[in-house]
């Protein structure tokens, strides 16, 4: 009986290190299985990468946009999330540090008070001399710190008051350190990303080029045998579908982006000269007042209605229907996007100038101003025009 009782209590202490063993295994095997999904995305990502676009294979092309894409669209949200981090951890920085600020001079405050206090029940009378207070006598000092002591302790109000804010201080800067290193941590991160992004958008433009040139030559070539009556293939019909889907998915329609519903003059607010949709119109505010306070004075220009944007077109594209209207925006010299498709016709993008000059130079001090903040307001460039900055880096 005893010896059935023992094996029953065995298995049944055996059961939950089994189990827990059971559990350790099962996330071993999914962290197993989750860095084998990264280690195939980053090899997926490096072929996209390095993809020459001009002599890809079509299905190559396609799904090397696809990929380079999906990465893009991970960036800008890593891209907002550590921005929004950055300037959460600026301004518990900026708060903590007054808040130390205020706690300083406070504490001199109840010091003084103090010193006062004990001066006074140290002669029995109100201090009025200096000489008593700033005395460089060490016998007299040594009472006068006993004094200061018995002072504290019987002054309790006082007392309290100190230790409370000497505490205050010494979290508020233990707070400020903290917000600090988390600040800078967190900018490492945006520049980080940034620096990707940056990158990653210029490899896509030149694939978006390639695929539109890929593009516009099977539709010339379809245009040339449906006018000889000629049957097309299924494999062609496909390749010029895929062609015109990998174009529609992707982020990058050229100088400006793809866009949505023009912005009305209703929805336009004037911020220092630039015209803004009301949505962003306070960021643009306050990204304006930021870089001024910094010594850069930033001009430019904002929307632009459906007639503007025409012209530009026509300046740009040339003066022909297919010009204006389905040239595709790589084409144009500088590249112009499509009526309808521009973010400025939007209101949501600014070509910004510096000293009444466009914003040409990675190396000018506007462009790195704005390459090291433009992010916190919620703009971001579009790696092919320095002096161009959106919504959406479009």
């Amino acid at each position: 009986m005893v010896m059935v009782l023992l094996l029953a209590l065995g298995a049944a202490a055996a059961t939950p290190s089994s189990a827990q063993e059971d559990e350790e295994l099962e996330s071993e095997k999914l962290e197993e299985i989750r860095e084998e999904q990264e280690r195939n995305k980053a090899a997926r990502e490096a072929t996209a990468r390095g993809i020459d676009g001009t002599a890809a294979e079509i299905a190559e092309l396609t799904s090397a946009m696809d990929v380079l894409n999906q990465a893009i669209n991970e960036q800008v949200v890593r891209m907002d999330f550590a921005s929004t981090k950055l300037f959460i951890a600026e301004q518990r920085f900026a708060e903590a540090t007054a808040a130390a600020e205020a706690a300083e001079i406070l504490l001199l405050d109840l010091k003084e008070q103090v010193k006062t206090r004990a001066v006074e029940s140290f002669l029995g009378q109100d201090i009025a001399t200096p000489d008593v207070v700033y005395t460089t006598n060490p016998g007299l000092t040594v009472r006068m710190e006993a004094m200061l002591a018995a002072v504290l302790q019987g002054d309790v109000d006082v007392a309290d008051a100190y230790v409370a804010v000497q505490n205050d201080l010494a979290v508020q800067r233990e707070v400020a350190r903290i917000s600090r290193v988390a600040a800078e941590e967190f900018r490492l991160e945006v520049e980080a990303v940034q620096r990707r992004l940056e990158a990653d958008r210029e490899i896509q433009r030149a694939l978006f080029v390639a695929t539109e040139e890929r593009l516009e030559h099977l539709l010339n070539e379809q245009n040339y045998l449906e006018s000889q009556e000629s049957e097309l293939s299924e494999q062609y019909k496909e390749e010029t579908r895929r062609l015109q889907a990998a174009l529609q998915a992707s982020r990058y329609t050229g100088a400006g982006g793809s866009a949505g519903p023009v912005a009305t003059p209703d929805e336009i607010s004037w911020v220092y000269g630039i015209a803004i949709h009301n949505s962003i119109a306070p960021q643009l505010q306050a990204l304006i007042e930021a870089a001024e306070a910094d010594g850069i004075t930033l001009t430019g220009g904002g929307w632009r209605d459906p007639a503007a944007q025409i012209r530009l077109r026509r300046a740009h594209c040339g003066t022909s229907d297919y010009a204006i209207w389905e040239a595709p925006a790589s084409s144009c010299r500088p590249p112009t996007a499509r009526p309808g498709s521009s973010l400025h016709e939007r209101g949501l993008a600014v070509d910004f100038s510096h000293n009444n000059r466009s914003i040409n130079s990675p190396n000018s001090r506007a462009f790195l101003w704005l390459k090291a903040n433009a992010a916190k307001y919620g703009f971001y460039n579009l790696p092919s025009e320095r002096w161009h900055w959106s919504t959406t880096g479009r």
